[in-house]
């Protein structure tokens, strides 16, 4: 390879990595809305912080962060799956679903932190 072949692409590396990190620190929400009960009970209130840089992370208050394995993930949903629960996320709209083995349903509204 010649050296401009070299160069080209040490900047195309770094260029991606650039690219890479800032698209990480863009995928970070703040979400907010309630716990379903399934037994119909009052529901109650239910605070995520969701990152969806690589790899996807969930955190609710004092709690560890949950890495998440990614299902599917297309220009309208990411579907993702933790041992709880199988989660939706909707990039148009920002609207997150948790849908927990348990038979809780979250239902939560994203904004970027």
């Amino acid at each position: 390879m010649t050296r401009t072949g070299l160069t080209r692409c040490f900047v195309l590396i770094a260029l991606t990595a650039l690219i890479g990190h800032a698209s990480a620190a863009d995928g970070q929400y703040m979400c907010n809305g309630q716990m379903i009960e399934p037994t119909n009970k009052a529901a109650s209130s239910l605070a995520i912080h969701l990152e969806l840089g690589p790899p996807i992370s969930l955190s609710a208050g004092d709690d560890a962060k949950v890495k998440a394995k990614i299902i599917s993930d297309n220009r309208i949903q990411l579907k993702f799956r933790t041992k709880d629960y199988l989660g939706e996320f909707f990039h148009y709209t920002g609207d997150l679903m948790l849908i927990y083995k348990s038979g809780h349903l979250g239902r939560l509204t994203c904004s970027k932190s």
